[in-house]
């Protein structure tokens, strides 16, 4: 019976954490900070080191990761970097970082 619940508790936990990764999931589009805000789209040769260099300008780490898109707030826009060939998922999963903030699993 322990193992049944340490696995059912597992298998919760990774189909949660790759919810975000899925371009097709469902979320709960009322869970947002915003319903109407700017966006600034920026196109970047090297999506890495311009979010690195963003990020660290803002006093955080650089990413330890691989990434294709980054979003910050200046003022009252959000702005996404990406690069200047991206995919429909990687551009909205970033607008969506503009609507509702840091939804990925912690």
């Amino acid at each position: 019976m322990k193992w049944m619940l340490l696995l059912l508790t597992l298998a919760t936990a990774i189909a949660r954490a790759e919810d975000w990764q899925n371009g097709d999931s469902l979320f709960d589009a009322t869970k947002r900070n915003h319903a109407q805000i700017n966006i600034k789209w920026v196109l970047v040769e090297n999506v890495q080191a311009a979010c690195n260099a963003e990020t660290v300008r803002r006093g955080y780490k650089a990413f330890s990761y691989a990434i294709d898109a980054c979003s910050f707030w200046k003022g009252n826009v959000c702005i996404v970097y990406s690069q200047k060939m991206t995919t429909q998922h990687t551009l909205g999963h970033e607008v969506r970082h503009c609507f509702a903030g840091s939804f990925h699993p912690t």
